[in-house]
């Protein structure tokens, strides 16, 4: 994954050539433009290449960094995850996890993101980013012995622990919800 700020004359030009991609692939797909700075925010995009001799592309993920003074409990910039393309001659094969995971990986270095979201996701991308979420929220919650939690279906999260773990996950509470339901019933 090699992960290009907007703002780079190079990745934006890239960028503009795959964009057309976008169109055949994702039903809502609408042009993108990540030298756009005039509306507050900033543009990243990840872009998944082949290993092989001649790089060619695998997918991408364009993430849109705003800033959410007033946002609680922490104010910050949150990270939109706007569009997520893999070439269907590579999908099912994990790259799409990979790009989330990248995306992730990008946030969790950046102090200053607090959240990841996600703009308009389709039902499959909805699916994915729960399996994600929820990789990464078992990881973490197992470390807290919540197998005292397992088999405790009625027990609810309070909305504290939610906050405290989506502040530390960069998640919403809504995703953490979602986490926290599914390990009370399956675990890991």
């Amino acid at each position: 994954i090699r992960s290009i700020p907007s703002s780079s004359p190079l990745a934006a030009k890239y960028f503009t050539r795959v964009e057309g991609l976008s169109y055949w692939f994702i039903e809502t797909a609408s042009r993108v433009d990540v030298t756009d700075v005039a509306s507050g925010g900033t543009w990243e995009v990840l872009f998944l290449f082949t290993d092989s001799p001649v790089p060619s592309l695998i997918g991408y993920a364009t993430v849109f960094f705003f800033n959410s003074p007033f946002r609680k409990p922490l104010p910050g910039r949150i990270a939109r995850i706007c569009q997520v393309l893999v070439l269907p001659s590579f999908q099912r094969r994990g790259f799409g996890r990979l790009l989330v995971e990248g995306v992730y990986e990008l946030c969790r270095s950046d102090d200053g993101v607090v959240e990841v979201t996600v703009e308009d996701p389709c039902p499959a991308f909805v699916r994915l980013r729960n399996v994600v979420d929820y990789t990464n929220f078992a990881a973490k919650f197992a470390n807290k012995s919540a197998n005292d939690h397992r088999g405790k279906y009625d027990e609810q999260l309070s909305n504290e622990d939610a906050e405290t773990l989506a502040t530390s996950m960069k998640i919403t509470k809504n995703q953490v919800i979602i986490s926290w339901e599914v390990w009370k019933y399956i675990g890991m």
